[in-house]
């Protein structure tokens, strides 16, 4: 199927007129998520800052939009991976067995610090990312 990627950054909207072939949906998302990922990596490289609003438009040839990549997604989807689970299953189910404060708190830290070492990997990958292009 030809599929085209449509970039909106802000108010600036970047069209395929080209498109590219993909057997699926799925590996047409992944290329999308590639380059908004690419994007990404370029504008921290510049200086720059990525918007909340920037986003990859999935469409086909009809012009009907198949599925949107957003670009913080592909920023913070790896650290938010790391730790949605634990945090979602106490936000649902509460803790199985009263903890008391202290330990709450020492497992609340220990949490943050998790949560700052899977930022800094992700950090760590987009440097390694940026000293392979240049």
């Amino acid at each position: 199927m030809l599929i085209f990627f449509d970039i909106i950054m802000g108010l600036q909207r970047v069209a395929d007129d080209e498109g590219a072939e993909f057997d699926n949906i799925e590996a047409a998302r992944a290329e999308a998520r590639t380059i908004a990922s690419d994007i990404v990596i370029e504008e921290l490289r510049r200086g720059g800052n990525v918007g909340a609003d920037w986003r990859i438009d999935v469409r086909d040839v009809a012009g009907t939009i198949l599925a949107q990549v957003l670009f913080y997604e592909v920023v913070f989807e790896p650290i938010a991976n790391s730790y949605t689970a634990t945090s979602l299953r106490r936000h649902l189910l509460g803790d199985p067995v009263p903890i008391p404060s202290y330990h709450r708190s020492v497992a609340t830290v220990t949490e943050a610090r998790a949560i700052a070492a899977n930022v800094r990997n992700v950090f760590r990958e987009i440097k390694q990312r940026l000293d392979e292009i240049t």
